[in-house]
């Protein structure tokens, strides 16, 4: 039975899993780890056709949306983590000349461009109300319950056939080859150090449990591409967040420094810590229900 998850921006969908500090206390959901660049592989490993229905699940100040709508789908939904997010998000929206074409073309052909506010666990649409479910950063600051829940929370949203896109951070450990376990180990103290908020807050995994964890949710992984890190500079953080949204972010930057320091922490790891890679994965809801992969048939 479909579970009824309709709301509105005004009246979130309250869920369990918290979003990463500086999503809600500032409005940025945080970097594209590969940058530009690895948002385009995310985007062309999907692919998007004219029904598509596209969700993305903490935009942040909608970068990635305005590259989605010159794809042209059917409709695109932003899922902020609060009223006040999908307010800012959907006055940006309605700044964007190729977003604001989905808004003029709702009349005519369904097609349209809106907010909602909600959580990674309990976004407030129907279940199967998405073609494509996408998120950059989405997963890499949540623990590996709440990555479950999340996950679990995208393949909820797809129809068989659907489409996840993920742009993390991966860990890709540097330890010799003839050490068993040894890239485990490594994975894990790095994992320790960037929990930290010092550090970030930030949860990364390794390629092949970023795979686990997605089959786990039941869906098929059909793509992955590691990349550099591109850790965000000042240009691109003004680009992100708008000149016109600038004020608004400094304002709520003094008045949250707890968020502030998770960000500075954030941007140091990336830096500093060369074992830190992006990772772009696209996923598919199988056509043939509750598949696992790995599972054999009797």
């Amino acid at each position: 039975m479909a579970r009824d998850r309709t709301g509105t921006g005004s009246n979130p969908v309250v869920g369990r899993v918290a979003p990463w500090a500086p999503a809600v206390g500032l409005g940025w959901r945080g970097p594209r780890p590969g940058g530009p660049e690895m948002t385009e592989i995310l985007l062309e490993g999907i692919g998007f056709g004219p029904e598509d229905r596209v969700v993305e699940i903490y935009p942040g100040f909608g970068e990635t949306a305005r590259r989605i709508a010159r794809e042209r789908p059917r409709s695109y939904t932003g899922v902020c983590p609060s009223p006040a997010a999908a307010d800012r998000l959907a006055r940006e929206l309605r700044r964007d000349p190729d977003l604001l074409t989905l808004v003029t073309r709702a009349e005519t052909s369904g097609h349209y461009a809106r907010t909602v506010s909600g959580s990674a666990d309990a976004c407030p649409l129907p279940d199967e109300s998405a073609n494509v479910v996408v998120g950059e950063f989405l997963l890499t600051p949540l623990n590996t319950r709440d990555k479950a829940a999340a996950l679990a929370e995208a393949a909820r949203l797809l129809p068989a056939g659907g489409r996840l896109g993920l742009h993390e951070i991966c860990v890709t450990p540097e330890v010799p080859s003839d050490e068993p376990g040894a890239a485990h180990r490594r994975a894990a103290e790095l994992r320790g150090e960037l929990a930290r908020p010092a550090r970030g807050a930030i949860h990364p995994l390794v390629e092949d449990d970023w795979r686990s964890a997605a089959e786990a949710a039941g869906l098929i992984v059909i793509g992955a591409r590691i990349g550099p890190l591109v850790p965000p500079r000042l240009a691109d953080a003004v680009s992100a967040i708008g000149l016109p949204n600038i004020p608004g972010f400094l304002l709520r930057a003094l008045n949250d420094l707890g968020s502030l320091r998770e960000v500075r922490g954030l941007g140091y790891a990336m830096e500093a810590f060369d074992e830190l890679r992006a990772i772009v994965l696209v996923a598919e809801k199988p056509l043939l229900g509750d598949v696992r992969v790995g599972a054999r048939a009797d």
